[in-house]
């Protein structure tokens, strides 16, 4: 479900309110009080949880220390147990408090965030965003007295606290968790024995009581759904990624350990999540001996607006089954060791949902905390990469802000980033990862909110020249500072480009004479959405409104367009003035969108944008005008022209070769044996006759030589082949053997014999096509920020059509020249004094859309 509502990037902290506040009216207050099934204790030492750090109590001050630390959300549980301790009665005084928690988190503070790993302390001032879950592994007592998940008779008991906690609370959160890790849960209290019930070894249980707990996801979702006021909400479901592997470099690894991760993997259960999440059905058959269990939901796909990742690391087990890590990694006090790399197999691994990411648990246990600075200093670029690269993350929250209640380990686990025991209630702040929450909202340019613009409000870059940030008149207003000077010098030169015609750039026909299109640009942090309105919708109207304003095109022929980026709200919005519109029809600029949104969603970083400046509007590559709009400082001018110049060297020599391989004179030579030449030229001269006679008794003029099988090589380069091969280069086909008989026109017709001619003519172009698809995109993984998937699709289709591409003339790649980029900086540095012409929106189109 899409919501209406702005999604800035979250960052702040995961907690859970029994693991922090403790209660002994639920399954977990109970299960610490018993002795699991060989009779030793249930919590290690026999801890209990007891009131823990005191949440419950001392929430103004935790939450004002997560403030402190630059958080802008907080995730809490609503304990079932609390809420309703017997079956049917609400408790007023527990409602009442988490009325006050919530109210605490909506009070506007100053946050003083560091921007940047080591950059500076600014402050601003914002709300905590609250994310509620709904079942934290913790119910009633009641509740599990009646079988809990394990009965699916029990679904509707939780469906019906899951919308009394809407009803109650559903104006102030929009953000909802129906379970957290049910796949864990199910796990570790039907296989490990290490969560109530208990059981052990229980694998079909095991997996009942996962499609219990996700059933009771997909019904709680369609109930919410069906409350007023649910349009606004996002409902999700929390998973625990993790994973099990063999350690590496053993020198004894026998069969068991690989054996044994196969089927631990498959009772983690990582698998059936994501088969319930994308079709509502599932099948576990961890053992061949014993029978699976099925289960499809009556209502189909279940309903889910995104999927929180909790993530940690992932198990390594050696030869004697003891838990470790691989070599030159990091072991933590829990039985794993730090692994970076695996936030992006966790995501990827998800990515096929097609629903937004939030990492609703980060952390690391670790009482020393010299392993908690590692981590945060290896998982913390992982997630800005993440962001970087597309993926479509929308919060990252560290687990935690106290030292809480850890489960089965106790208090004996350290989690948190705040130095404190369970009975220490004020605990200080560990420095190094007070920058940790500021670098990740950095990450995100729609994290802080520095006041919204309307569309009257707005400066006009022509006469508001200070205001816009420039200093001199201009075609961009960029009032809240979005991007350096030479970032905009760069854009704005690229601007002049496109109005004054400047190649690649072409005028067009306008009134008696020609004229290029004249580009605008709008940047904001924030804009201004009214009530009752979609962002969508204000972005659009804000985009006509300044199209209109600043009179944007040629007053003779309406060639304007205006580009508006909202970061806050995700919004970019294109306007097109009515002569701009037949070149770029509103199903164009929708489709420029969409290709766009996995790119925006990085926070509009420099090889973001980049990658985006390969959509060629309006056949002058207007995208291209906004191709260096940020992160300049990432690139290395010398770096970047000797990456283009190599790139453009190795296009070229593609080019070549493919074309003398079209033209059978592809020369390519590899290894081979002496004592083959003869045979190999004996075959060459069966197959080319006299020209073949003339091609080896010119070896020195390095005449070709071709085979039988049509392909062509020059003496030398054939000499070096068959020093150990006894067949073609190219096509592989033996050539030792006999040539194939000619034609004796009795045993086949002439029209057989030419489709079989085509039909190889047809093979052979179809290999070479790959080849040349293959070779564009392994240049492509070297020289990424020059070469995009349209230039190759474009590349490989007009050689498929043409037998031969034009690279060199390709738009596209023309603007990622760092020459051109630097010339640019240089002509813009001076600003656009000329007019907007006195366009307008009136007649023309559009589309925009939220990344």
């Amino acid at each position: 479900m899409e919501s209406s509502a702005p999604t800035p990037f979250l960052a702040g902290f995961s907690t859970s309110v029994y693991q922090s506040s403790g209660h002994d009216q639920s399954n977990w207050g109970e299960w610490c009080q018993q002795r699991n099934w060989f009779g030793g204790r249930t919590v290690a030492g026999g801890q209990q949880c007891g009131v823990s750090c005191d949440f419950w109590n001392l929430y103004e001050v935790d939450i004002a220390n997560a403030a402190q630390l630059g958080a802008n959300a907080f995730r809490l549980s609503l304990e079932w147990s609390r809420i309703e301790p017997v079956p049917g009665y609400w408790d007023p005084l527990a409602i009442q408090r988490y009325h006050d928690i919530l109210a605490c988190l909506d009070k506007q503070v100053i946050n003083r965030v560091y921007v940047g790993w080591k950059g500076v302390m600014i402050e601003v001032m914002y709300k905590l965003t609250p994310m509620l879950t709904l079942h934290h592994f913790v119910h009633p007592s009641w509740f599990e007295k009646q079988g809990g998940f394990s009965e699916s008779r029990n679904i509707p008991d939780f469906v019906n606290f899951a919308t009394f906690a809407f009803r109650t609370f559903g104006d102030k959160v929009k953000h909802w968790v129906t379970f957290n890790e049910p796949a864990l849960a199910s796990f570790a209290g039907k296989v490990a024995g290490i969560f109530p019930p208990g059981h052990v070894l229980r694998f079909r249980s095991a997996a009942r009581h996962l499609a219990n707990m996700l059933e009771a996801h997909a019904r709680a979702y369609s109930a919410i759904r069906e409350l007023p006021g649910s349009k606004a909400a996002q409902i999700g479901i929390v998973h625990n990624f993790f994973w099990f592997e063999p350690r590496r470099g053993d020198w004894l690894r026998p069969w068991y350990v690989q054996s044994l991760c196969s089927v631990l993997n498959d009772l983690w259960a990582n698998r059936l999540v994501l088969d319930f999440l994308s079709s509502g059905s599932f099948s576990s058959k961890p053992f061949s001996w014993l029978p699976g269990v099925s289960y499809s939901s009556p209502g189909g796909k279940p309903g889910c607006d995104f999927i929180g990742i909790n993530y940690y690391s992932r198990a390594v087990l050696d030869w004697k089954l003891t838990p470790t890590c691989q070599p030159g990694e990091t072991m933590t006090d829990m039985p794993y060791g730090l692994h970076a790399t695996g936030i992006r197999k966790a995501l990827d691994y998800f990515r096929p949902l097609g629903i937004p990411f939030y990492l609703t648990e980060l952390g690391v246990a670790d009482r020393g905390d010299a392993v908690r600075r590692r981590m945060v200093e290896t998982y913390m670029p992982e997630v800005e990469a993440a962001l970087r690269d597309g993926y479509d993350v929308r919060g990252m929250l560290y687990w935690s802000l106290t030292d809480n209640f850890e489960w089965q380990e106790g208090f004996n686990m350290k989690a948190c980033c705040r130095l404190s025991l369970a009975s220490d209630a004020h605990p200080g702040v560990m420095p190094f990862l007070r920058p940790v929450l500021g670098c990740v909202l950095a990450l995100s340019l729609g994290t802080l909110a520095l006041g919204s613009w309307t569309p009257a409000s707005f400066p006009n870059p022509k006469k508001d020249v200070a205001a816009c940030g420039r200093g001199v008149p201009s075609n961009i207003c960029d009032p809240d500072g979005l991007l350096t000077k030479a970032e905009a010098d760069r854009v704005e030169g690229v601007v002049k480009d496109i109005r004054e015609g400047v190649d690649p750039f072409k005028r067009r026909k306008c009134g008696d004479g020609l004229e290029g299109y004249m580009v605008a640009v709008a940047l904001m942090q924030s804009m201004s959405v009214p009530a009752g309105t979609t962002p969508g919708a204000a972005a659009r109207a804000f985009a006509k409104r300044v199209h209109d304003d600043w009179a944007v095109g040629s007053a003779a022929c309406n060639n304007g367009v205006v580009l508006l980026l909202a970061m806050e709200e995700r919004q970019v919005y294109i306007s097109t003035g009515k002569g701009a519109k037949s070149a770029l029809p509103n199903d164009h600029v929708q489709a420029i969108i969409e290709a766009a949104k996995p790119t925006l969603r990085k926070g509009l970083t420099g090889e973001a944008v980049y990658r985006m400046a390969g959509v060629d509007w309006l056949g002058v590559g207007i995208f291209g005008a906004f191709a260096a709009f940020l992160g300049h400082g990432m690139w290395r001018r010398r770096q970047r022209r000797r990456g283009y110049r190599d790139c453009k060297r190795m296009l070229d020599k593609i080019k070549r070769e493919q074309d003398r391989l079209r033209t059978q004179e592809w020369s390519r030579p590899e290894s081979a044996r002496p004592r083959r030449r003869a045979v190999l030229r004996q075959r060459a001269r069966a197959a080319t006759g006299a020209e073949g006679e003339e091609a080896n008794a010119a070896t020195a003029k390095r005449k070709p030589v071709t085979l039988r099988c049509g392909h062509t090589f020059c003496e030398p380069c054939l000499d070096q082949w068959v020093e150990g091969h006894t067949n073609c280069p190219v096509c592989r086909r033996d050539l030792e053997g006999e040539p194939a008989p000619a034609p004796t026109g009795k045993q086949e017709t002439a029209t057989s014999s030419a489709t079989a001619q085509e039909q190889a003519r047809q093979e052979r172009e179809e290999v070479i096509n790959a080849d040349l698809a293959f070779r564009l995109h392994m240049l492509q993984r070297m020289y990424p920020w020059y070469l995009t998937d349209s230039m190759i699709w474009g590349w490989t289709r007009e050689a498929r059509e043409r037998g031969t591409f034009d690279w060199a003339q390709t738009r596209e790649f023309q603007l990622r020249d760092p020459a051109a980029v630097a010339q640019h900086e240089a002509s813009g540095a001076s600003g656009f004094g000329a007019s907007f012409g006195g366009g307008s929106s009136l007649g023309g189109g559009g589309g925009g859309g939220s990344w």
